[in-house]
């Protein structure tokens, strides 16, 4: 904490959303969870101390999510309208030092 050496943070997250678009987590979570772990939205929980405390108000609060929103949105834009990559761009950079097995799948 006095800032003279290495340090370690444990932080946890929430997944709300399924592994891929068929997992359905109703199927094995109560909606009780989702709803306490939405209520402990780091997010959100900022957002109240920030304002609770005075140092931004909420007008700015929804400057900077509308901001925010339109980066979004331009990012989606552009990897709609950008061509797809060539296959041989599929691995490069994913592994440190490829393996033969996994050269052989390039």
């Amino acid at each position: 904490r006095s800032g003279e050496g290495p340090m370690f943070l444990e932080l946890k997250t929430y997944r709300y959303h399924g592994h891929f678009h068929a997992d359905d987590p109703k199927k094995y979570r109560k909606q009780e969870e989702e709803d306490y772990y939405k209520n402990r939205d780091c997010l959100k929980l900022f957002e109240k101390r920030v304002t609770k405390n005075g140092l931004i108000k909420g007008e700015r609060l929804k400057e900077i999510r509308k901001m925010i929103e339109e980066e979004i949105v331009e990012a989606i834009e552009f990897a709609l309208t950008s061509p797809m990559p060539d296959e041989k761009e599929l691995y490069k950079d994913v592994y440190v030092n490829y393996s033969n097995s996994v050269l052989g799948l390039r």
